[in-house]
């Protein structure tokens, strides 16, 4: 009776330990493989060490910026997205009303205005640069 009592507690354990490991694993990009890239002029190549960090090897500039784009896209489009909203006074669009107090204190600032006119004033081959990636 005991012995199954705790092959029971065992086995749920386990349970709960590979359902933990699936949800934190699920998220993590993949970096091995190959995967087409629309725009791209010539081959390129990304290798990521064992922490994850990659490096970017492209035969042109712009072919760099369109895979580092896609990176932090892959990796951390809803840090940005939120860091944008959030520098913009936007945050309440997400969260609702929790966050329309901190937006009206954010659109002080006029962030996106300041930044809409620097990237107005950027010379053509860094407007260029920014479009690719």
């Amino acid at each position: 009776m005991i012995r199954k009592i705790l092959l029971s507690i065992l086995l749920l354990i386990s349970t709960v330990f590979v359902a933990v490991y699936s949800l934190f694993t699920a998220s993590l990009p993949v970096v091995d493989g190959q995967i087409h890239l629309p725009g791209l002029s010539a081959g390129a190549k990304v290798f990521s060490d064992e922490f994850g960090n990659p490096t970017i090897t492209a035969q042109n500039r712009d072919d760099a910026f369109r895979i580092l784009g896609y990176l932090h896209a892959r990796d951390r489009l809803f840090q940005m997205e939120l860091m944008r909203r959030k520098s913009a006074g936007r945050l309440a669009e997400l969260f609702g009303n929790s966050a329309l107090a901190l937006d009206r204190k954010q659109r002080v600032y006029q962030f996106s205005r300041t930044a809409k006119q620097i990237v107005a004033d950027l010379p053509d081959s860094q407007k260029q640069a920014l479009q690719t990636y």
